[in-house]
């Protein structure tokens, strides 16, 4: 029982390739300041950020992790197709 409990904390480990910061009950002004102060401590780019939400609240970390992947995926094909209609 222990060891297909570390197992499959191992595998969980290696689904998180990148940092995610999950963020709750702050609104624009103080998420902002957040943001701003984390650069200025020397916190890189955490491209992975999320606020919980009605709609993502009971998700976990993998589930979080996952949708912010392909809503990055799709931000950058909305990018590449508004340049391409741009150098049209």
């Amino acid at each position: 029982m222990q060891e297909q409990s570390m197992s499959s904390r191992w595998e969980l480990y290696w689904e998180f390739l990148e940092e995610m910061l999950v963020l709750h009950g702050f609104d624009g002004s103080k998420l902002q300041k957040f943001l701003i102060a984390l650069q200025r401590v020397g916190v890189g780019r955490i491209e992975l950020k999320a606020m919980i939400t009605e709609n993502n609240k009971s998700w976990n970390g993998l589930a979080l992790y996952e949708e912010l992947c392909q809503e990055r995926e799709a931000f950058k094909k909305m990018e590449a197709e508004r340049r391409n209609k741009v150098q049209k």
